[in-house]
């Protein structure tokens, strides 16, 4: 696979973390859901620190494997991986895993553009206590002096050219879902986020958060909302909408909304749409109700079809 697109699918999942501003839990240092995966359980203290774990996470999900990403918690065990495989480099390009050694200071993250001036944008995790946005400047005289540079030319990640003809995936948030009275409210299922959906590949069943598809591509869809108590005389609203590339994956385009009135005791509502499915893969859904109710969980099922 090409470098272009195999850096392009790592990108989409680092750019989509920081989309969805993770961050630790309050109170808890270290507690994120990159150390969960890590660790195979929750685990919180000064010990954990995960700028590592986070780019080890992000090349996992998009399915690069430990030969040409280390599975490490370590800057140092990072660096000198790829020191052994002559990865390492003085002068850094899109894509390249920055490292920063210093007095007191051990760090890493993910070069995402190269500016002029000796200045890097890149996207961290464990800056701020979150994932971030930084803005660095790199070379002699600064604490960032090598860069690791993974083979994205050799990088088989998980995602197909094309979406496939009647492709087909479910999402669902289980939580319960809080709607405030005539106030949509925005549910975002994202391949790379298990807090509010997953993606799989529905022909062998398994929940594996595979990608459904790369690139923009047509779908159909249908979304589900779980009602164990409406009030009298409230109703459901809801719709699927689009995001812009173009303007940081906000909302675009809101598509027709659909109505459900007056219906109790667990009752699924249904939309559905034609629609375009981002780049990264985000899918959108809102919800609104004319009186305040809790829902049981919103889901939504999609059917893809080849981009023309």
């Amino acid at each position: 696979m090409s470098r272009r697109v195999s850096l392009a699918d790592v990108r989409a999942v680092v750019r989509g973390e920081y989309d969805l501003k993770v961050r630790e839990t309050a109170g808890r240092p270290n507690h994120v859901k990159y150390n969960t995966w890590y660790y195979g359980g929750q685990v919180e203290g000064d010990q954990y620190m995960w700028c590592a774990v986070f780019l080890v996470w992000c090349f996992r999900r998009a399915k690069v494997g430990a030969d040409l990403m280390p599975t490490t918690a370590s800057v140092s065990h990072l660096r000198d991986w790829f020191d052994e495989r002559r990865r390492l480099f003085a002068a850094p390009l899109p894509g390249d895993i920055f490292i920063q050694k210093g007095p007191g200071v051990s760090h890493t993250g993910f070069v995402d553009k190269v500016l002029d001036g000796h200045k890097i944008q890149t996207l961290e995790g464990n800056y701020g206590n979150k994932v971030s946005k930084v803005l660095r400047r790199w070379g002699p005289g600064t604490t960032i002096t090598q860069f690791c540079r993974p083979k994205y030319h050799e990088m088989r990640t998980s995602s197909p050219g094309r979406a496939p003809e009647g492709g087909y995936t479910s999402v669902r948030r289980t939580r319960p879902l809080v709607l405030p009275a005539g106030r949509f409210v925005t549910v975002q299922f994202d391949r790379a986020s298990a807090n509010t959906g997953r993606w799989w590949t529905a022909p062998d069943g398994h929940r594996n958060g595979y990608n459904l598809v790369t690139g923009s591509a047509l779908f159909a869809g249908d979304i589900s909302i779980e009602i164990d108590d409406l009030p009298p005389g409230a109703e459901i609203q809801y719709r699927f909408v689009e995001t812009d590339p173009d303007k940081g994956y906000r909302v675009s385009k809101k598509h027709p909304i659909s109505e459900l009135s007056e219906v109790v005791g667990g009752t699924h509502g249904h939309a559905t749409t034609v629609s375009r499915l981002d780049e990264r893969q985000h899918l959108w859904v809102q919800v609104k109700s004319s009186k305040a109710v809790t829902v049981g969980g919103v889901g939504a099922k999609v059917i893809a079809f080849p981009d023309v």
